[in-house]
């Protein structure tokens, strides 16, 4: 390929680094660095482009063997991500054929030989307690990274292009809790007219696969909250038939799970979504969804154990990578507990916020802010603002990612760098 002849001349980016880049395996001072010099090289970018077509294909292909259970989305994609770290591939594109290369330690060095690092003159953007300033950083981002279709495309930035709907959906969400500016409010229009053409003849947003549940919860949820804000009419109709979506696959537990061929057992993840999505409806006055928010409830409260903590799909199953489920399960439900039962939950949540879960996952932060907003005492309120400093100071001060976070924590392989700033900024 002439692209890659091209790269080899200007001494560009290595092929295990590439790979590495497009999987979401390299530190965060190297992918940014990456990031910067890919918009000046087009003999990068093509390759990186093909690399990432190779890697779509190659995740389409379904498994030997499935069992009843189709959960191999978010909550168990950590364990996917790193057995695909360890294969051990070649990608030979000249052939037609690219397979990738499992991980090493990378280097990319830059033209003086020095690393390109973000962290150097990294500083706080939302100084003297001013998160506000922190989400308008991020909102210019998402701003500058929206393509001409209106959404924001995963691969693009080191994620997984099956969740665009949903990264879309997340990115407007953000932009709607943003100080309001002429040109976010032109992104959130463009973001609404992408999310109706992924729209189909069912209702469904974004492609059918085990994990659509979470395109079509978040876009739902997004397009009610546009609603809100707007009055814009013309989102009724599409919104009554995902709306209708989701009451329909309402399991008879009361729960939701993947929307795979075979109907799979409730999880307490998809089911958060669906059910923001149908509080959400209901606020603004859309029939038939009491009972189903009713029924869901109860399911939830059904998996907190006699500790307070939550369970993904029963009481006490608690998979090693599903560390959001108590605050998940506790914005939910915490305020109609007895006094008992919301207090151990509460001593859990705090116990989680003192051990930085920013560490961790900005999946878990979201819920653990979320969680903690609906304890009205001092000791959560100064768990918030230290969870809300940790954030701002993990921001990118630096260009050409100003504003944004770095998806160098869990599932950052499959949102990469837009499922972290929306969920960082939704946080603040």
């Amino acid at each position: 390929m002439r692209h890659k002849q091209d790269m080899r001349a200007a001494g560009c980016l290595a092929e295990d680094t590439a790979t590495s880049f497009c999987l979401g395996h390299l530190a965060p001072e190297t992918r940014t660095a990456c990031e910067r010099h890919l918009v000046a090289c087009p003999a990068c970018a093509a390759r990186i482009a093909d690399m990432r077509k190779a890697i779509e294909a190659l995740r389409a292909i379904p498994p030997a063997q499935v069992g009843s259970d189709l959960t191999p989305a978010i909550l168990d994609r950590l364990a996917a991500e790193e057995a695909w770290q360890r294969r051990a591939w070649r990608w030979a594109a000249a052939a037609g054929v690219a397979v990738l290369v499992g991980g090493s330690l990378l280097a990319w060095m830059a033209p003086k030989g020095r690393w390109l690092s973000t962290r150097e003159g990294r500083d706080t953007l939302a100084l003297s307690g001013r998160p506000e300033k922190a989400q308008d950083a991020a909102a210019d981002w998402f701003c500058r990274a929206q393509e001409d279709n209106g959404s924001w495309d995963a691969a693009k930035w080191g994620g997984d292009r099956r969740y665009d709907v949903a990264l879309t959906a997340l990115t407007t969400l953000a932009l709607l809790e943003a100080p309001s500016a002429p040109e976010r409010n032109a992104a959130v229009r463009k973001a609404v007219a992408y999310l109706l053409k992924r729209q189909d003849a069912t209702g469904l947003f974004g492609p059918s696969f085990d994990g659509a549940p979470y395109n079509h919860g978040m876009a739902t949820l997004a397009l009610l909250r546009v609603l809100r804000a707007t009055g814009d009419v013309r989102l009724q109709e599409p919104l009554d038939r995902a709306v209708a979506r989701i009451t329909a696959r309402q399991t008879r537990e009361g729960g939701w799970g993947y929307w795979g061929e075979v109907e799979s057992e409730p999880n307490l993840s998809v089911t958060w979504w669906q059910t923001e999505a149908l509080k959400m409806a209901e606020t603004l006055g859309w029939q038939k969804v009491s009972g189903p928010l009713r029924r869901a409830t109860r399911w939830v409260a059904s998996l907190a154990d006699e500790t307070g903590a939550f369970g993904y799909r029963r009481a006490a199953d608690t998979p090693p990578s599903a560390n959001s489920l108590t605050p998940m399960g506790a914005t939910m439900i915490l305020a109609g507990l007895p006094p008992i039962s919301a207090e151990r939950i509460k001593a859990l949540l705090l116990e989680m916020a003192a051990k930085t879960p920013i560490e961790e996952d900005y999946y878990r932060t979201y819920f653990l802010m979320r969680a903690l907003r609906n304890m009205p005492d001092e000791e959560a309120g100064q768990a918030r603002l230290a969870l809300r400093r940790e954030l701002v100071e993990r921001q990118v001060a630096t260009a050409p990612v100003r504003g944004s976070w770095e998806p160098d924590r869990r599932w950052g392989a499959v949102g990469g760098r837009v499922y972290a700033t929306a969920l960082a900024s939704l946080s603040l």
